[in-house]
């Protein structure tokens, strides 16, 4: 088992909040403004997860990249470049690498992001990086047209499990006929063609690609969208994307879905949808339960005031609980946005209630099942004058000391 750096988090233990969450520390060191953060969107059970972000230290948009381990204190390692030119790198989401046999880490990463060729046109670009070597391949995958102030916004995970040892990649596109969602996905080897998951008129908006799991097929792509204020998904067990379904249909404002990818292996479970619904008269997180998407579950304080939006989420097996999901979300209840756990309708725990605009978090679980697990919630604040990347974490060494962990507050 790896083991961490325990007399530093000792210090930081007594720092930590009544929450739990320890921190927050700045992540971005380089000058400028830091945006748009992203991490593997899941749990992460090997040595090493990765933050990606927006920065404009050269003068224009490039993307950044940190590697995080679970030894020497908080485990951050060197600011890296993913991406960096002449012109915009934008909106980048990062994955792990899963072995298709074991659903085990390679300690392997693949970066996705959009370069802006002009206003009207950009290109879906991948680079395939490791903690060890930094970034050490990169692809070009597809032209997209998207217009001035849009973007194709892509998102990626990896599939394991059944020979499918593959990355996919997600995104939006605009032609004359009107919206559509895209992939393409990397064998191993090569990268596919291009495919249209799905095309129509109407606006498609925060598209996020997942997985899925049984034990007779293994794992296969999943993707969420928004529509027209309502949630769709569409899956690829077979080859093939099947129609569009409703999540928890509502006649009131659904938004912003995102998926809290599953575990592989054994222990599979899930996945969680989660997004920003007024179905309650309000602007709150709902999820649904399992992987029963027609059921929706409010995933944040009903007796808080103000709104709630931006959630994400990830899976971490602290305890024995069905449904071991942390949330995320963004709440003004204090009057400006801050980052709060949504612990379930009657509890939520304060990540960061700093008076400075907090927004655009992102979760990753980095260890071992019933071993030393670390959580991390990274978002973007203005606390120093200029946009930068923060994040805060919380540590524990296993299902026996969960009751001893500082605070209660996790959704686990």
């Amino acid at each position: 088992m790896n083991r961490i750096a325990v007399p530093l988090f000792l210090i930081l233990l007594v720092a930590g909040t009544a929450s739990g969450w320890l921190g927050p520390y700045p992540l971005a060191t380089s000058p400028g403004d830091d945006i748009n953060p992203s991490a593997c969107k899941e749990w992460v059970q090997g040595e090493h997860t990765c933050l990606v972000w927006q920065t404009d230290s050269a003068g224009n948009w490039d993307v950044h990249s940190r590697f995080c381990g679970l030894e020497n204190g908080n485990g951050w390692m060197d600011e890296l470049p993913v991406a960096s030119g002449p012109l915009d790198e934008i909106m980048p989401a990062v994955c792990a690498v899963f072995d298709p046999d074991t659903w085990m880490p390679r300690d392997e990463f693949w970066c996705v992001w959009e370069r802006r060729d002009t206003p009207d046109y950009g290109s879906i670009w991948a680079a395939r990086g490791t903690a060890d070597s930094g970034w050490i391949r990169l692809d070009s995958l597809a032209i997209t047209s998207s217009g001035p102030g849009d973007t194709a916004a892509p998102s990626v995970i990896s599939i394991g499990g059944q020979n499918r040892d593959t990355v996919w990649v997600v995104w939006h596109d605009v032609d004359t006929n009107g919206h559509r969602i895209d992939c393409m996905f990397w064998d191993g080897m090569l990268w596919s063609s291009r495919q249209t998951i799905h095309a129509e008129h109407a606006p498609l908006k925060h598209i996020r690609v997942g997985r899925r799991h049984s034990w007779s097929m293994g794992e296969w792509p999943f993707v969420v969208w928004e529509k027209t204020g309502d949630i769709f998904f569409s899956e690829n067990r077979d080859g093939f994307w099947t129609q569009p379904e409703q999540v928890a249909p509502s006649a009131a404002q659904d938004r912003e879905p995102e998926i809290v990818n599953l575990l592989g292996g054994w222990y599979a479970t899930g996945p969680w949808i989660t997004w920003t619904s007024e179905r309650d008269g309000d602007t709150a997180v709902f999820g649904t339960a399992h992987d029963t998407f027609t059921i929706a579950r409010r995933w944040c304080d009903t007796a808080c005031a103000g709104r709630n939006w931006s959630p994400c989420g990830t899976v971490a097996w602290f305890t024995t609980d069905w449904e071991p999901v942390v949330t995320l979300a963004v709440s003004d209840r204090n009057g400006n946005p801050d980052i709060y756990d949504c612990y379930s309708e009657y509890y939520d725990w304060p990540v960061d209630t700093h008076p400075s605009i907090d927004i655009n978090p992102t979760l990753t679980t980095l260890g071992y099942v019933d071993a030393t697990t670390l959580c991390w919630a990274c978002w973007q604040s203005d606390r120093s004058g200029n946009w930068d990347i923060y994040g805060s974490f919380f540590y524990n060494t296993g299902v026996e000391e969960n009751g001893a962990r500082a605070g209660d507050g996790l959704r686990l």
